[in-house]
């Protein structure tokens, strides 16, 4: 077993995923491996991977646990918490093989957030940590 291009694999389903990302959506910039500058209408997730290790096998399947931080901006707090909860709740929700972008996650665990991670005088931005458990 290797280890997975996890951010990769989470931008391409946020990105596919037309509930969360798109015109009209919580997430209309969707997700991204790197920060964009401001001025941008709308919130974005910017992915990166945090950590993680092989997880113990699981019926003869080793997988790459990747422990992935979602920082999401936007251009209003309350936009920012929109789009954090919905980007929170759709990943609690898979429960069965998910197809991220050439990956398959089993299942996702161990979500925290969302957080408000707001300083002074920066963009408004919430964290959303998850593990994420891919072959």
């Amino acid at each position: 077993m290797s280890f997975v291009d996890a951010e990769g694999a989470v931008k391409s389903w946020i990105n596919a995923n037309t509930s969360l990302s798109g015109p009209g959506t919580p997430l209309p910039k969707g997700a991204q491996l790197h920060r964009l500058r401001s001025p941008y209408q709308g919130a974005y997730i910017w992915l990166r991977r945090v950590g993680g290790t092989k997880a113990p096998k699981l019926a003869e399947v080793t997988l790459d646990r990747a422990r992935v931080s979602a920082m999401i901006f936007g251009v209003s707090l309350e936009a920012a918490a929109v789009a954090a909860t919905a980007y929170a709740n759709a990943i609690d929700a898979i429960r069965t093989k998910t197809t991220m972008g050439s990956a398959t996650c089993e299942f996702v665990a161990n979500i925290t957030g969302p957080m408000d991670t707001t300083t002074n005088q920066d963009e408004p931005r919430y964290l959303v940590d998850a593990d994420f458990y891919l072959r």
